[in-house]
């Protein structure tokens, strides 16, 4: 009767936590979910500084991240002079399990080293004129 007692109160116990694997706090062990799913969409969401570098020439620019839904942002400039090869109001998929940025269709890709420092990066132009373009994004 003690053992089954036991089991009852230390068996069936679930582990509680976010279930849905595109979240930023997703966890493995978690059997139930209880609501405290966090996504990159509300994580990334804020006004950032951007490093451009373009054939070895950097500049620096503000940023604004917004939530477009639970994995996609969209990025925008908040200067009045874009840098040449920017790409204003991109919209991107934030794959936060892989630690990647993409836009599909594109050469535009990027790694997420954490929470608060990303990069993006993509081919800019066409023929004999495409630069390679690396921007660095750190709150």
């Amino acid at each position: 009767m003690t053992l089954l007692c036991l089991m009852t109160i230390f068996g069936c116990s679930k582990e509680k936590g976010c279930t849905d694997e595109s979240s930023v706090n997703y966890s493995v062990t978690a059997e139930k979910d209880d609501g405290s799913c966090v996504y990159p969409g509300e994580k990334l969401s804020s006004t950032w500084t951007m490093v451009e570098t373009v054939s070895g020439s950097s500049v620096t620019h503000p940023v604004v991240i917004t939530k477009i839904d639970n994995e996609n942002i969209k990025i925008s400039t908040t200067w009045t002079t874009q840098a040449v090869y920017h790409v204003d109001d991109l919209d991107i998929k934030v794959l936060w399990a892989k630690k990647e940025l993409v836009k599909e269709g594109t050469t535009i890709e990027g790694t997420i080293v954490n929470e608060n420092d990303f990069t993006i990066n993509y081919l800019y132009g066409a023929g004999a004129s495409v630069y390679s373009v690396s921007q660095h994004y750190t709150r």
